[in-house]
């Protein structure tokens, strides 16, 4: 007997290293752990949370869903980048919202993307006097989000774009601090000039610029009272409001995220990130007309607040457009999938990466957007993956087999330049301006 148990124990460890030299050793892990990779509805979509969630940020979630503007213009970011993104790092339960234009496009894209994962909702959002938004499409797009109760009924909104490419799998503690949303604000040495819109719509100084991170997570009762603050102070109603602010450079994201750091600190957790211009020094980064200056900081700022955090997401087409390499998307989700298990479950796809080196795309939202600098990333980052193993395995793991197996048959999907049709001005006369027309509840359809 003791001679056929070294014959097994033997063979056993002869087997695995064969199956381990062919590259085949996720599937054995499949079947060992019960994961599967099928693609139905009920293996895509789990409505279950993880056990190991904290019990109140499980009450946050459970009232919690993800929304998306965008059009048929857009349709290949959200199949080609988005989609593939989430079936990789989203093991939570999903609960999307996708609103559109009411045009036939729009609609014929409604039908498709409700039947295919993540099964959205789709809210169709009626024409708007384009005198509101000046005739541009981003201008719209980001109207709707202030408007996000009209398709979206959750407590606490998480908005993407279509170019949203998630690269790690996405744990609650990167979006909630027991029930308080985390919002990343960038300060220091701007770009853009967002700050210029802030100011003129809340008549305060920028703090931080917040369009640096996906998903963009709110309390919605928040998003109405800020309209509402709008026109307290403007004495317009909100569409008019807006459409003063829209005329030059501004981000919605900075609108909102500024007035609750001034109104509503203590119900959200932030995380400042500065960015820093070499050429200058620390506190010639911070003195920019329109925001804030360096006492400020010093004094508002605590050091948990500037301790890096990492992000969930690539704003993906300013990243790959910086990159430049025609197969950088697979790149980084492959990156991705390593770090998130890979490294156990396809250890043979992820020799062109370390799994003690810095796993930048945590850290940098696009080119212009980079925490790398802080020697506290490393810090964060392992904080962030002992997390996923410690408390999240069972649910991430099966979704990073798929990464492994798609990876290996080469189905990770390439970016491809969406090219949108132009969105143009509306010319507008002056009598056109003086006659605007004030718009009443706008109806819009919920599919």
């Amino acid at each position: 007997m003791p001679s056929l148990v070294k014959i097994s124990v033997v063979a056993l460890a002869t087997a695995l290293l064969l199956l381990t030299l062919r590259g085949s050793i996720a599937g054995q892990f499949s079947a060992w752990f019960g994961f599967t990779t099928s693609t139905s509805k009920r293996d895509e979509i789990s409505n279950e949370f993880p056990s190991n969630t904290p019990v109140d940020t499980v009450e946050a979630l459970k009232d919690f869903g993800l929304y998306l503007r965008m059009y048929y213009g857009t349709r290949d970011l959200y199949f080609n980048t988005l989609v593939p993104s989430m079936k990789y790092f989203w093991f939570l339960p999903v609960n999307l919202t996708v609103v559109l234009d009411d045009t036939p496009e729009d609609r014929a894209l409604a039908e498709q993307i409700r039947a295919e994962y993540p099964y959205p909702k789709v809210c169709i959002e009626p024409e708007m006097d384009k005198i509101y938004y000046h005739g541009y499409g981003k201008s719209l797009q980001q109207l709707s989000m202030f408007l996000v109760e009209q398709c979206f009924h959750q407590k606490y909104v998480g908005f993407i774009d279509t170019d949203t490419m998630f690269v790690t799998s996405v744990t609650p503690e990167l979006m909630f601090n027991g029930t308080k949303p985390i919002m990343f604000g960038l300060y220091g040495f701007p770009f853009f000039r967002y700050w210029q819109g802030t100011l003129l719509a809340l008549q305060k100084k920028e703090v931080f610029n917040f369009m640096d991170y996906f998903p963009v997570v709110i309390k919605v009762e928040h998003i109405i009272n800020l309209r509402k603050h709008l026109e307290k102070i403007h004495g317009m109603p909100f569409l008019d409001v807006f459409a003063k602010i829209s005329k030059g450079s501004y981000s919605q994201f900075s609108i909102m995220g500024n007035y609750l750091w001034y109104y509503h600190r203590e119900e959200y957790q932030f995380s400042a990130q500065f960015r820093v211009d070499p050429k200058k020094s620390w506190r010639q980064n911070n003195q920019v007309n329109g925001r804030e200056d360096a006492l400020y900081y010093d004094k508002h700022l605590t050091n948990d607040m500037k301790f890096p955090m990492p992000r969930t997401s690539l704003h993906s087409k300013e990243q790959l457009r910086w990159l430049e390499k025609p197969d950088g998307q697979r790149r980084l989700l492959h990156e991705g999938i390593c770090h998130s298990g890979g490294f156990q479950l396809c250890a043979d796809l992820c020799k062109n990466f370390t799994k003690s080196a810095l796993h930048k795309d945590l850290f940098i939202f696009h080119r212009i957007v980079n925490w790398t600098w802080d020697s506290g990333c490393i810090q964060a980052q392992n904080h962030h993956y002992w997390n996923l193993e410690t408390h999240y395995r069972n649910e991430s793991l099966p979704r990073i087999l798929r990464g492994c197996e798609d990876i290996r048959h080469n189905r990770v999907p390439q970016f491809r330049k969406t090219h949108l049709e132009p969105h143009l001005p509306a010319k507008l006369s002056s009598n056109d301006l003086k006659l605007r027309r004030r718009q009443g509840p706008m109806r819009f359809t919920l599919h």
